[in-house]
């Protein structure tokens, strides 16, 4: 927010992908509640410092920012588009590396060959996190999936886990299948740093409860 902190900006790994340099105030969000929790134990002075935080937020709601740029249309529009099976409009830093989202068919199959021959497919479940579907196929084929090749995303044909490839241009999941009837699942898994998140989230919560512990109640001065 700086110029003498420029240097952090271009420096520190992903850091400018923050964005906006005030972004990372969010993060301190958590503790800004504990300690106003704790620097006020007065019922009263919490509630006179909770009004003027709110009055704040609505100054600067009417008169600086409006907190969305989408209306009540705009809502229902991306509500019909998750609705049909098309999916909504996302913006392109959350696509893979290198893929061009506008380049996606929206109209397309969920399931296509590759070749562009015919197959019979049968879905039985197509959610976020998972898609379980079988196909048959008269000889060993590509199948091309209308979803995204994130890292998360396990491929498994007939109960075998089966490496995936990304479509070149719209980053769509590509993956082989052999000839005859297969059971194909596409599942979302835990992914090291998303494990990595949760075991940091629990720690700082048991962390939290022995400090609630130690200290006492809100409102109580240890003694």
């Amino acid at each position: 927010m700086f110029s003498i902190t420029s240097i952090l900006w271009e420096c520190l790994p992903y850091f400018r992908y923050v964005q906006f340099p005030w972004r990372c105030l969010l993060c301190l969000n958590v503790a800004l509640a504990l300690l106003v929790t704790m620097a006020f134990p007065r019922w009263m002075t919490r509630i006179l410092l909770y009004a003027a935080m709110l009055a704040l937020l609505w100054n600067l709601w009417h008169h600086i920012q409006q907190p969305w740029w989408d209306n009540a249309a705009d809502i229902e529009e991306m509500h019909d588009a998750i609705e049909d099976g098309g999916g909504y409009e996302g913006v392109d830093e959350y696509v893979p590396a290198g893929i061009d989202p506008y380049d996606v068919n929206k109209d397309a199959k969920q399931v296509m060959v590759v070749s562009g021959d015919e197959a019979r497919i049968g879905i039985d479940k197509w959610n976020a996190e998972a898609k379980v579907f079988s196909v048959d196929m008269p000889r060993p084929e590509q199948l091309r999936l209308r979803l995204f090749n994130y890292p998360a995303w396990r491929v498994e044909v007939n109960g075998r886990p089966v490496p995936a490839t990304t479509q070149r241009s719209t980053g769509e999941m590509v993956f082989p299948v052999p000839a005859g009837l297969s059971k194909i699942e596409v599942t979302f898994v835990r992914t090291r740093d998303r494990l990595a998140g949760g075991i940091i989230s629990l720690l700082a919560l048991v962390a939290a409860l022995v400090l609630w512990l130690k200290i006492g109640k809100p409102g109580r001065k240890p003694a």
